[in-house]
């Protein structure tokens, strides 16, 4: 097939953006023997946890059970996550020792490497749908001429992404970066405004979680949620800011970013705008949905790489939780919870990260987390 010398630049673009070699020398996630398991201690109920997994149950009965899944070098199908998930809740609806039977009846594989767990939630924005000197700070839904390209018709090699683009002057470009969309109002004469915000800060991070509830003038709220990106690779304003001696380690979390922000108004388009990145919305009726489509379980679901772990299977997590005191000060407690890996994240990339969802409303634990730990994932004994 050939391939024209827009779509060739298109690919060599992304290739730069996505580099696709692959440092997987290391296993990512070791079988554990019987006497390396942890004790699987759940701090929260089991209502909870019995709902996150028939939502991710619900979501792996729309696949394939051939279809494949990471398990970080290796593959797993669907199938079987599928029938660990069924296995599990079994076990849950079941009297007895529920470690003592999950140690029995299923593999138990832990990520090789600490991972880095963090925080998100469903923010709540002030919003409203006629623009003002306050309400000045645009929501867009997905652009008119915002492109979708399936690189697999053009080349083999693969993307751990979907590619967007737009076509000019007869040729497929990259889309508008963030730059040009808030800095330039690129989009401006589309009309796409989905409802007026008024904080260009809050708007960022609402980009960042991907989905939220706007509260209008009246009281009455809607929730929003992710429709597209405008394909540009993630790119941390918090990493930017420690490099450049802005925020010192461990101020790089969402509060003490936003702080910053807060502080240094001047600076606030330069700070955003390293990120390249911009989120589309729509409005939902239910959620925060996850990228299988389902509900979210506070407490209990969380976001990773699909390229290294399966999307819906069941995992268990320890490390510590902040807990604010009233003087405002934090304490970090351990903790410990079954969880379903039912989402994804740009900035969620490789086998060390992880997201805890952390509910909706006013979460300023979320923000705050930035914790170390570890991660197991559970499939059913073949």
């Amino acid at each position: 097939m050939r391939v024209s010398a827009s779509l060739l630049f298109l690919l060599c673009f992304f290739a730069l953006l996505f580099p696709t070699t692959d440092s997987r020398a290391e296993p990512t996630l070791t079988l554990l023997s019987a006497n390396q398991i942890p004790p699987l201690v759940d701090d929260l109920d089991r209502r909870s946890l019995k709902t996150v997994l028939q939502q991710s149950l619900s979501a792996l009965e729309q696949k394939p059970g051939s279809q494949a899944f990471s398990l970080g070098r290796k593959q797993v199908s669907v199938d079987r996550v599928r029938n660990s998930l069924g296995a599990f809740l079994a076990l849950l609806n079941r009297p007895g020792d529920l470690a003592l039977e999950v140690r029995r009846e299923f593999d138990l594989y832990r990520a090789s490497t600490p991972v880095l767990f963090t925080g998100y939630h469903e923010p709540e924005l002030q919003g409203s749908f006629i623009r003002t000197e306050r309400y000045r700070y645009p929501l867009y839904r997905r652009p008119t001429d915002l492109v979708k390209v399936d690189v697999s018709q053009f080349t083999t090699q693969l993307f751990p992404q979907d590619v967007y683009g737009r076509v000019a002057n007869g040729g497929l470009v990259p889309y508008f970066s963030r730059a040009q969309i808030d800095g330039q109002r690129m989009l401006a004469p589309q009309h796409k405004e989905l409802v007026w915000l008024d904080d260009p800060v809050e708007r960022f991070f609402l980009h960042i979680q991907g989905s939220g509830k706007i509260r209008l003038p009246d009281g009455t709220w809607f929730r929003v949620g992710y429709a597209a990106s405008n394909g540009w690779p993630y790119r941390s304003i918090g990493k930017m800011l420690l490099g450049q001696g802005k925020l010192q380690s461990g101020e790089a979390s969402a509060q003490g970013i936003r702080h910053y922000l807060r502080q240094h108004p001047a600076e606030q388009d330069q700070i955003l705008f390293h990120n390249r990145r911009y989120i589309f919305f729509r409005v939902v009726s239910a959620g925060p949905l996850g990228s299988l489509g389902v509900p979210l379980t506070p407490g209990r679901s969380i976001a990773i790489d699909p390229n290294w772990y399966p999307p819906g299977a069941v995992g268990f997590i320890r490390t510590t939780r902040p807990h604010l005191k009233e003087n405002g000060q934090v304490s970090w407690q351990p903790f410990s919870r079954f969880v379903a890996l039912q989402d994804r994240g740009a900035a969620i990339t490789g086998p060390g990260r992880a997201d805890i969802y952390w509910g909706s409303g006013s979460q300023p634990e979320a923000g705050l987390m930035a914790q170390r730990g570890e991660l197991y994932i559970f499939l059913k004994k073949p």
